[in-house]
């Protein structure tokens, strides 16, 4: 568990097996020692602390001036180490699966929705069934071998371009932000009895080897501020009934101060839907988010 929670060690030894051709940079909060690397590579950066989690503290540099703002917000967060690599472009996924006995089962692959400056996740979908499940799913199988995890569930993160499949993360626990959910529903597979089931010795392999889409497509939207302050009012603006909504929440109220809108911990709701298309479940999502208006003073 230690190496996947560690960004520089899981990528030396990606790199060292040949499953990524990328760079990293593992050094002190020292503006002009990033400043340095920028100017070298000459193309945008990723910064981020080493042991970082749900998007905290990543911040993106595009010019040489980014590097000082950059490195005054880190040095809040970090243990004085910075976490530096290439800015991947592509589509972004996540990849969930359960493995037991060196056997690897994939139980869904979502496609990622993401702000592009703090990178904040916007929302996603699933299932994901395209040219690129097979080379996505291999490749992280691959990882999994490397790292000898053999037993229990995974949630991966990926970049894929046309050339490559660039392994963002991996976590050896449950998917958060309601993945799991939605796999119950697209799937009828609950992740949680899954793990309940092995914890115990339980088979699960026929449940693993029989899954199958049940033609619902399931989509979740946040809803985020877009700025710092005291929530003044919330207002339904219509009814949200004919929208195929699975769940819903408001994680705020009037009174809610918003301290810092870029981060994740600012979202102020959320909404699944479902749909018959990717198309239509996330349509469904954000209109339900739409009806909704939360006033911020």
């Amino acid at each position: 568990f230690s190496l996947v929670q560690n960004k520089n060690k899981l990528r030396d030894l990606l790199i060292k097996n040949n499953l990524d051709n990328s760079y990293y940079y593992y050094v002190d909060n020292n503006k002009e020692e990033i400043e340095e690397i920028f100017l070298k590579r000459n193309e945008p950066l990723i910064a981020k602390p080493v042991d970082g989690y749900a998007s905290i503290g990543v911040y993106r540099i595009d010019d040489v001036k980014d590097v000082e703002p950059v490195c005054n917000n880190l040095k809040k967060l970090s243990n004085n180490r910075i976490y530096l690599e290439k800015l991947m472009s592509g589509a972004e996924y996540s990849v969930e699966i359960f493995s037991t006995k060196g056997v690897h089962y994939l139980l869904a692959l979502t496609l990622k929705y993401n702000e592009t400056e703090r990178f904040i996740d916007l929302g996603h979908i699933l299932p994901t069934f395209n040219k690129d499940l097979d080379r996505i799913f291999y490749k992280v199988k691959l990882m999994l071998d490397l790292i000898k995890y053999n037993e229990g569930v995974s949630h991966t993160e990926v970049i894929v371009s046309d050339s490559d499949v660039f392994i963002t993360e991996t976590h050896c626990r449950i998917a958060g932000d309601y993945i799991p959910e939605m796999i119950k529903f697209s799937f009828e597979l609950d992740v949680r009895a899954i793990i309940a089931k092995h914890f115990l010795d339980i088979s699960v392999v026929d449940e693993l080897s029989s899954l199958e889409f049940t033609g619902k497509y399931s989509a979740v939207w946040f809803k985020r501020p877009l700025k710092n302050g005291i929530i003044s009012k919330i207002e339904k603006i219509t009814d949200s009934s004919s929208l195929s909504v699975i769940q819903s929440e408001l994680y705020c109220h009037v009174g809610t101060e918003i301290r810092n809108f870029l981060e994740t911990s600012s979202r102020l709701a959320y909404s699944i839907n479902e749909g018959s298309s990717h198309e239509e479940a996330l349509s469904r999502s954000q209109e339900t988010l739409d009806n909704i208006k939360i006033s911020i003073e």
